[in-house]
C-alpha cells in the first residue's frame, strides 16, 4: 500500500494525450540543475522502498531512484535525480485497500552514482530539485467512493508482506524546477487540479536483496505537465476525460525484481 514510488509517471494513453496536451506550453526541453526535461514529461523509477504500515494512524515513508524521463536513461549530466517520500497517515487499512491523507515528496539532483539503496540518506544527498506535497482527490472507476492522497489495492495490505498498486496526485511547492511543474492540469475529481498523478507497483520479491533497510520495494510513474514560468497553460480536456481508474489500470511498470504481482 504504498508507494509513492515515486518518482513519477504514467503510460500509454495517458501520457501520449499530456505529451500532445503540453506541446503548445512549452515546444523546447528546459535543463534545471542539470536535468533535462520537457512538456508533458513523465518520470519513471523501478527503484522504489518504503516501509510498511498496518493500522489507521501509520505513517508511509521511503525513497527511490528516478531512472529515465520520458523514457530516455540520460536526461541527467553527470548527475542522478532521487526522490524522498513522507508524510503519508494511513486513514484506512485492510488486506485489500490502504487511503492515506497528507504526504510529501522531494526530489533531489545527487552525485552521479551515489545513489545507494542501503542508504536512505543518499537519496537527498543534493540539490533540491523539486518539493512536492500529496493533493486529495476523488478516486474513479475501480477506486470509486475513495478519497485521499495515496489510494492502493492489493492483498496482505497491512502487513509486511504488502503487495499491489497505487495512485495518488500531487502539487509542485517548492524546488528549483517548482515553476515549471505548478501547472495545475491534473483533474481531482473534486472541482480543482493537482500538478501531477503518480501510480506504483510494490511487493516484497528482490527487497532484501537490494540492501535497503525496508521490507517493501516497487516501481512508480509520475505524470506531469510542463509549463513557461510566467504564462498560463490550458488544461488539457484529453486527460479530464479518462479519469482516474483508467490510470490505475494502465501503467503497472515491471519491476526488475522479477516479483510475479498478485491479483
Amino acid at each position: 500500500m504504498r508507494y509513492l514510488k515515486a518518482a513519477a509517471v504514467l503510460t500509454g494513453a495517458l501520457a501520449g494525450a499530456a505529451l500532445m496536451a503540453g506541446q503548445a506550453a512549452m515546444a523546447n526541453p528546459v535543463t534545471v540543475d542539470g536535468v533535462t526535461f520537457n512538456s508533458g514529461s513523465y518520470f519513471q523509477s523501478n527503484q522504489i522502498f518504503e516501509n510498511s504500515v498496518s493500522k489507521v494512524g501509520d505513517e508511509l515513508s521511503g525513497y527511490g531512484q528516478v531512472t529515465a524521463i520520458n523514457g530516455g536513461t540520460t536526461f541527467c549530466s553527470n548527475c542522478d535525480l532521487a526522490f524522498t517520500f513522507s508524510g503519508y497517515t494511513a486513514t484506512t487499512v485492510n488486506g485489500q485497500s490502504a487511503d492515506f491523507s497528507g504526504g510529501m515528496v522531494n526530489f533531489y539532483v545527487i552525485p552521479d552514482g551515489s545513489f545507494d539503496a542501503s542508504d536512505p540518506g543518499s537519496a537527498m544527498s543534493g540539490t533540491l530539485f523539486l518539493q512536492t506535497t500529496g493533493h486529495s482527490f476523488a478516486g474513479q472507476n475501480n477506486y470509486s467512493g475513495r478519497t485521499g492522497t495515496l489510494l492502493s489495492t492489493g492483498n496482505a495490505l497491512d502487513t509486511p508482506a504488502a503487495a499491489g498498486t497505487g495512485i495518488g496526485q500531487l502539487d509542485a511547492t517548492g524546488g528549483d524546477a517548482m515553476a515549471y511543474f505548478d501547472t495545475n492540469t491534473i483533474p481531482d475529481f473534486q472541482g480543482g487540479f493537482a500538478d501531477f498523478v503518480f501510480t506504483t507497483d510494490f511487493g516484497t520479491a528482490g527487497c532484501a536483496s537490494s540492501g535497503s533497510p525496508l521490507p517493501i520495494c516497487g516501481s512508480a510513474s509520475l505524470q506531469g505537465k510542463v509549463g513557461m514560468p510566467g504564462t498560463s497553460v490550458p488544461e488539457p480536456s484529453a486527460l479530464g476525460l479518462m479519469g482516474l481508474g483508467l490510470i490505475g489500470l494502465g501503467f503497472a511498470f515491471r519491476r526488475r525484481y522479477g516479483r510475479n504481482k498478485k491479483s
